[in-house]
Order: structure tokens, then C-alpha cells, then sequence
């Protein structure tokens, strides 16, 4: 089959390679490397297009005229680097003639197979510095297809990440034109379908086709099952559609055909984490680490683990590690600032979460992380502020509208609040966090039937939640006492007891909650039940032994309070 056959075949739309290819610079965000195979006019045509349609985007070119050994220095010596999204490299071809020789083998490989060119060898070497220094930076190289071919041989370490070939060259003039310039060189007549297959995946999963990425592998495979990279990317896209055991099992496959493919231990890792399994993920990511200490993924993946696990300092150390190797990296610092906010440090926490949004200000899960801190130091209007700013970035952010809804219902404004929560509430019905403040934010405007409802619906979802029986406890208990006011007595006692009976089982999960001892003796002392409220605040002043002053003011228990029994518990006796 010739390049022009293979041409029709794989790029039979060039609109739809171009829609592609616009959808994956569009959504990216940082580091990436993108192989586009087109004629130089083609490019140009290309790059002219997609700077008229990412305007959103600073796309730069780098334009080689004549052979280079090292492509690193001429990017970081680039005045505009800061400021570019995107750049397009073309003539990397002019590196490579040097070691052109015919087909070998009736391959038709147009490269020497006994050496390494020495920009390849770069390439190979300074991988990890294209990613840690250029980190905001998507790379889109121009190529022929013979150098495109030349690369992924002679070149492997530098594909092993997620790239994407996006293929527009005129094959018969592509031909011509390497005849041309060596003319003893044989014409392509046996491709390697498993590459085809295996960047054609990886196109369909940088634009979000994760079945069709799968379909794409699978057919890699079938000529190459044991290839590490298929079944890591394939496992990939597996993780990406939410199933996550089928992905491990890949990536099993791939560390068979590889034990030290380090990316594949931690994208293992990162799937046993999304399964809840932290202990086997940090086993995952320790093995990773056995074979590169310096692997930033790995170090965060682990504190995630860590950190979920309730091993805090442990987190904080993996983070700060991470943080060592690569000091912007937005996920360590982001992860470090929830772990400092649990611990109380929420103003640390801050100062991590800006450093995230000095790199990136549309960041808005550093936003919403500092609108919850700012929030836990009481700084309600201010935390506001900062989930608004999430919000208008992702209107569906359950974590966002949540927090929102707390803020709200910390400055009284109980009505905005249950709006915040019943949007949270549209998004995830299941949101039982949400559930539980729409029930507050309920009780607190006196509609204590419905904030009941809420409770109950919360329990359906998660039974053993205290909280959620704790609050509905209190709802109940200002029911009884609503009813009564309104001579509703025999009710009023019923709902008492119902308060009761949920406060039991918040204790049966819960048994040292003093809380809920305490206003379970409330509800005995508003029945006038002194035999059962004198034991209950007894257990209660055990437990927390400001109690006992709480009860001496507390109304609830007016109607036991000239009992001697429950004097002399107020006095200690």
C-alpha cells in the first residue's frame, strides 16, 4: 500500500483532521506534543486558520532553516515564551538528512538504523525538561511523513506521552519531494499499521472519542498485544470513561510487557485511587518511585492516597517533595492547601491556593478551595467572592454551590442559601451534603416539616449519617414545641419522641456525640419526662462538662427545673 492509498485512508476528511485538531488546542491547557503531517504550504494554510479560530490562544512558530542538536535552548531562548499557548515547529526534517539512507529491509525506512540523529538523541534525553520547563506550552511539530516516521523509531522515549498525529500532507507530492531531495531512496510500500492505529487512538482521545480511542488500540494490538504504550494509553482511556478495573487490567498487561513503565504504575496508581483502594495505589506509586525517585506525578499521586487515607503529615511531606521537583505544579500546591485547610491552617492554605491562581487564574477548584477557607475563617463576603468567580467558570460545581450555600446561611441570608443548595441539588440529586444544609437553611426560616423531608431524604441515601440525624433531631424537637404553642399537645409529645429516637440513632454511631446526649435531655425535660432527662444530662456533663452550665439557662428544661433531683445535678452534687 503507498502513502497516497494511506493518505485517503486515514485523512479521507481533511476538514474533520482539522476540526480535531482545533478541539484538542482549544481544551488544552499545558504541556503537550502534537505531530502535525502536512505540506509546509498546507501548514501554513493550518496556522493561519487556527489563529483565526483560537483567538483565545498566543500561537507562536519556530521555523528551522538549517540542522540543529538541540531544540531546548532555541525554545527557552524565545523573548515571547512566557506569553505563548502554543508552537508550531517546522523543518525539523533539516536535522535528519544526515542520516538518511535507503530502505532497509524492504521496510522503506528512510533512516539509518545504527545511529541516533543527534537532535532525536536531545529530544530522548531532555524529555522531562520539555514538560517540567515548558509546562504551560502545547508543541505542534510539522512534519513529512518520513521524518515523522524517523521520530517515532529513533525517538520512542519522547512519544511515550499522550500525542496526536494529525495527518493533511498531499502523499504523491510528499513523495516526489523526498525523491527529489534523495533520490535513491525507495517509496513507503509497507507501513506500520500498529503506529497508524495506535496516534490515530491517541487523536481520537486528546478530542474526547474515548470509545473510538479503544477501537483505535485495540486494532494496535492485535498486531502488537504485548505493546506497553497501547495498553497503557487504552487503559487510559478506560480510566476516562469511568471504568476503571478493565483500565488496571491494561495497565497490568502493560507492566507485564514492561515491569518498569513507570507511567503506567501511576496511572495505576491514579485509577486504584479513583476505586478507593489508597493502600494498593501508594503501593503503585512506590513502585514507581523505585524506579524514578524524581517523579512529580508519582510524589502527588501518593499524597492524594495519603491524604484520603487521614495521613495528613504524610500527604504534606509527599506534596512538598513534588513541590521540590517542580515548584509551580498547580496540582501538589492545590492538594497541600485542602490538606492545611483540614488541619486548620487555613490561612497556609490560602497562600497555596494563590499561588495556583497567580499561575493560572481560571483555576476554579483553587478558587472554590480558598472561597471554603476564606469561609472557615469567618470571612463570609470574601469567600463569596471567590465561589462566584468558580462559579461563573463551571456554573455545575457541586463543591462550589455548596460552599456558596454555607456562606450564605453563616450571614443569615437562609433564603439564597437554600437556592445555592437546591441548584447543587439539580446537578447531583445524591448530594447529600447539599441535602443537609437545604434542611438548616429550612429549619432556620421555621419550615420544619420540610427541613425534616430533607433530613430524611439525606438518610435514604447515606443511613449511618450522624449529622443527618443529629439535625433532624433538632427539627423535630422545634416542631414539638411549635405544635404546642399551638395547643397541639398530644402531637407536640410525638414529635418530641420522634427527636428522641433520632437522636438514638445518631448516639448508635456516635456514642461519645454530647450534642446529641444533650438535647436528647432537652426533649425529656420539654415532656416533663425527669426520670429519663436527669440520666441523659448526666451522660452529656460526662461527656463535655460544659453542659452543666448550658443547663441552667436552657429553657427546654423549665418544665423539670424546680425538681430537687435536677437542681442538685446543676449544683454538682
Amino acid at each position: 500500500m503507498t502513502l497516497a492509498n494511506i493518505a485517503k485512508q486515514i485523512a479521507a476528511d481533511p476538514e474533520a483532521q482539522y476540526q480535531a485538531l482545533q478541539r484538542s488546542l482549544r481544551r488544552r491547557k499545558g504541556f503537550g506534543l502534537l505531530f502535525v503531517q502536512a505540506t509546509p504550504a498546507k501548514a501554513t494554510e493550518i496556522l493561519q486558520r487556527l489563529q483565526k479560530d483560537l483567538p483565545q490562544k498566543n500561537i507562536g512558530t519556530l521555523v528551522l532553516d538549517q540542522p540543529i542538536t538541540n531544540l531546548y535552548d532555541l525554545v527557552a531562548q524565545r523573548p515571547d515564551l512566557a506569553d505563548l499557548n502554543i508552537l508550531f515547529i517546522q523543518g525539523i526534517e533539516k536535522s535528519l538528512e544526515a542520516d538518511i539512507k535507503p530502505g532497509y529491509g524492504g521496510e522503506g525506512d528512510y533512516y539509518n538504523l545504527d545511529t541516533v540523529p543527534p537532535l532525536l538523541n536531545h529530544l530522548n534525553q531532555q524529555r522531562d525538561n520539555f514538560r517540567d520547563h515548558f509546562g504551560h506550552l502545547c508543541f505542534v511539530f510539522v512534519v513529512s511523513p518520513f521524518a515523522l516516521k524517523y521520530m517515532i523509531r529513533r525517538a520512542a522515549d519522547f512519544f511515550d506521552w499522550r500525542s496526536a498525529i494529525f495527518t493533511f500532507a498531499d502523499a504523491h507530492s510528499e513523495e516526489r519531494q523526498i525523491q527529489t531531495q534523495i533520490p535513491e531512496i525507495e517509496v513507503i510500500e509497507n507501513i506500520d499499521w500498529q503506529l497508524i492505529h495506535f496516534f490515530e487512538g491517541n487523536a481520537k482521545y486528546e478530542a474526547g472519542d474515548y470509545e473510538g480511542a479503544i477501537a483505535c488500540y485495540d486494532a494496535a494490538l492485535e498486531s502488537e498485544p504485548d505493546d506497553p504504550v497501547s495498553l497503557n494509553n487504552k487503559g487510559n482511556a478506560l480510566a476516562s470513561l469511568g471504568q476503571y478495573e478493565a483500565a488496571i487490567a491494561c495497565y497490568d498487561a502493560a507492566l507485564v510487557a514492561k515491569p518498569d513503565f513507570h507511567e503506567a504504575l501511576v496511572n495505576k496508581g491514579n485509577t486504584l485511587g479513583k476505586l478507593g483502594q489508597y493502600e494498593a495505589a501508594i503501593a503503585s506509586y512506590d513502585a514507581a518511585l523505585a524506579i524514578r525517585s524524581d517523579l512529580h506525578e508519582a510524589l502527588c499521586g501518593k499524597g492524594i492516597a495519603l491524604k484520603s487515607l487521614g495521613q495528613y503529615e504524610a500527604a504534606m511531606a509527599c506534596f512538598d517533595a513534588a513541590l521540590v521537583i517542580k515548584p509551580n505544579y498547580q496540582e501538589a500546591l492545590g492538594n497541600k492547601g485542602n490538606v492545611l485547610g483540614t488541619l486548620g491552617q487555613h490561612e497556609a492554605a490560602i497562600a497555596c491556593f494563590d499561588v495556583v491562581l497567580a499561575i493560572n487564574p481560571d483555576d476554579y477548584k483553587a478558587l472554590s478551595n480558598k472561597g471554603l477557607a476564606l469561609r472557615d475563617l469567618g470571612q463570609h463576603e470574601a469567600a463569596i467572592t471567590c465561589l462566584d468567580a468558580a462559579l461563573a467558570i463551571k456554573p455545575d460545581l457541586q463543591k462550589a454551590l455548596n460552599n456558596k450555600g454555607l456562606a450564605l446561611h453563616n450571614l443569615g441570608k437562609y433564603e439564597a442559601a437554600i437556592a445555592c443548595y437546591s441548584a447543587a441539588l439539580e446537578v447531583k440529586p445524591d448530594n447529600y451534603g447539599a441535602l443537609i444544609g437545604k434542611g438548616m437553611a429550612l429549619a432556620n426560616l421555621g419550615q420544619y416539616e420540610a427541613s425534616v423531608d430533607c433530613y430524611n431524604v439525606a438518610l435514604v441515601i447515606k443511613p449511618d449519617y450522624h449529622e443527618a440525624l443529629y439535625n433532624k433531631g433538632i427539627a423535630l424537637g422545634n416542631l414539638g414545641q411549635k405544635l404546642r404553642k399551638e395547643g397541639l399537645e398530644k402531637a407536640a409529645l410525638a414529635k418530641l419522641s420522634e427527636g428522641i429516637a433520632s437522636y438514638d440513632a445518631a448516639l448508635a454511631i456516635k456514642p461519645d456525640y454530647h450534642e446529641a446526649v444533650y438535647n436528647k435531655a432537652c426533649c425529656y425535660g420539654l415532656q416533663g419526662d425527669t426520670d429519663s432527662a436527669l440520666p441523659a444530662l448526666q451522660a452529656a456533663i460526662a461527656l463535655a462538662p460544659k453542659c452543666r452550665d448550658m443547663a441552667k439557662t436552657d429553657t427546654d428544661f423549665d418544665p423539670i427545673r424546680t425538681d430537687d433531683r435536677f437542681q442538685a445535678l446543676l449544683e454538682g452534687e
